[in-house]
């Protein structure tokens, strides 16, 4: 589609944390959750002691980095037809269509059009 790779990562770093809070075992969650401190001193957050609402809180410091930055855009803005967002999840996740996350990722993608 021709997303620069810096792009791309603007468009769905942010909702892939979110949603990789929701399912990644409690171990990894804890890895992305150890960033809001580093995080925090650049944007303060109230604070929170559960660590897949840390995460969460993560996805949404990385989204006002990327307004901040003026690097919001849409996948519309690279004709990136609809049509494409099953076939896109479906190759990136190693299940597929029977991973848990599938629906997410889909949904992700559609929130980003």
């Amino acid at each position: 589609f021709g997303i620069p790779h810096g792009i791309c990562s603007c468009l769905t770093l942010a909702r892939i944390v979110a949603i990789q809070a929701k399912y990644l075992p409690d171990a990894e969650v804890k890895q992305l959750a150890s960033l809001l401190p580093f995080i925090t001193k650049i944007m303060p957050h109230q604070q929170v002691d559960n660590p897949r609402e840390q995460a969460l809180r993560v996805a949404e410091a990385i989204t006002q980095l990327i307004a901040d930055l003026g690097l919001t855009s849409t996948l519309r803005e690279y004709q990136v037809p609809t049509s494409s967002f099953e076939g896109i999840v479906e190759r990136a996740l190693p299940d597929g269509k029977a991973d848990v996350r599938y629906n997410d990722f889909v949904t992700l993608l559609e929130n980003i059009y």
